[in-house]
């Protein structure tokens, strides 16, 4: 009986709770994209390849944005990677959240950087199928 009710409580903190990210956003203000980077890789979640996952925005000279997903092992092939390093906002932590739905409920830090530093930070949600 006891097996049951942990087993339900469990359940019930992961449904309603879901998977929150592991870095506080508050904590990433003032910070360089050196230490931005150090800090995804240790708390942030790695994919089945273990390679962490990180979406890159890219403001164009007309004004115009283009999106990129960049996958890493090692916290130096990023530092070293120019078109990284080269954007200014940046999507982090990325987690999925339990949805009873086909969509998938996905959530991320939206860091945005100015002279290399972190400014704001946004958290996103959106719902993917």
């Amino acid at each position: 009986m006891k097996k049951i009710r942990l087993f339900v409580l469990s359940l019930f903190a992961f449904l309603f709770v879901g998977c929150d990210s592991d870095i506080n956003p508050n904590s990433l203000i003032g910070m360089s994209k050196k230490e931005v980077l150090r800090l995804a890789f240790e708390r942030g979640t790695l994919d089945n390849n273990g390679e962490l996952n990180i979406g890159a925005w890219k403001v164009e000279k007309n004004g115009k944005r283009s999106y990129q997903n960049y996958y890493y092992k090692s916290l130096d092939v990023a530092l070293k990677d120019s078109r990284l390093m080269d954007c200014d906002i940046w999507e982090i932590g990325k987690k999925y959240k339990f949805s009873f739905s086909i969509s998938k409920k996905e959530e991320c830090l939206e860091v945005l950087f100015k002279h290399g530093k972190v400014f704001k930070v946004e958290k996103k949600h959106w719902n993917k199928t």
